[in-house]
């Protein structure tokens, strides 16, 4: 890979030409390029984030903005952009080649970097992390409305509170299993921190994907708990699913705001 222009500072000015382009059919497996320019979120953040930031800094509007939250915002607007920088790749046997935009790697706003850190992490966890043909539940955990607040801005009071749920869960498993004579088992759980409800509210919540049930074996119980990595109504049980379909169930709890 042979890198291209450097990445630039985030910036909203001077961004390319959005007048959209005719769309040209391509054969399955070519890779097309994005162009976030074009796209509706695009050009109102781009029209519209300077007005914001102007507004909320002469006190027209009472909230204000975290300064990360302005970075993701800023940054968004150079993802996916050839003149913000680009790598240039070239096959080695047809020595055809390719630029490829960086992109902004945002966690909380842009849509195609959230979406590819979804099925990563969702393939990921389906190939080397939830054991096979193991039936699974959803567990989901909401706070009072007068913990929101507090909860968006302390991530170590948040983290807390998850580890409890997560220890609250497995302790359930693990005491039925006594009930039926199986002391000793262990279960497992990957936990995702959602921030928002779907229509964007202030919503910090848990999803929690439990092994529906217990085991003695160390190894399965070992490996998932280490896939809950940093800060990630027991009424969906996954038990008949394929693949297809628990790669699905785990897409939708690790998904972005919409």
């Amino acid at each position: 890979m042979q890198a291209g222009f450097a990445r630039q500072p985030a910036s909203w000015r001077g961004t390319p030409n959005t007048t959209p382009r005719p769309k040209t059919g391509a054969a399955p497996g070519v890779y097309r390029r994005r162009r976030p320019e074009t796209k509706a979120l695009y050009e109102v953040v781009r029209d519209n984030l300077e007005t914001l930031f102007g507004a909320i800094g002469d006190g027209a509007l009472a909230f204000r903005i975290s300064r990360h939250a302005r970075e993701e915002l800023l940054a968004y607007l150079d993802c996916g952009l050839l003149c913000r920088g680009f790598a240039r790749l070239k096959c080695r046997g047809c020595r055809e080649t390719r630029l490829v935009a960086f992109s902004c790697k945002g966690r909380g706003f842009c849509p195609s970097c959230m979406g590819r850190r979804m099925s990563a992490r969702a393939a990921n966890l389906i190939e080397r992390v939830l054991p096979p043909s193991t039936p699974l539940r959803q567990w989901v955990l909401t706070f009072p409305f007068s913990w929101r607040p507090r909860l968006a801005q302390d991530g170590e009071l948040l983290g807390r509170l998850t580890q409890i749920f997560v220890d609250t869960v497995q302790a359930f498993y693990v005491r039925r299993a006594a009930l039926a004579g199986a002391k000793g088992a262990k279960t497992g759980a990957i936990t995702a921190v959602q921030r928002t409800s779907s229509d964007l509210r202030l919503n910090p919540h848990l999803h929690t994907i439990a092994l529906d049930g217990s085991t003695r074996s160390p190894t399965i119980s070992r490996s998932v708990r280490h896939s809950m990595g940093s800060p990630c109504h027991a009424a969906t049980r996954a038990g008949g699913l394929d693949a297809e379909g628990r790669e699905a169930l785990l897409r939708y709890v690790l998904r972005g705001p919409r």
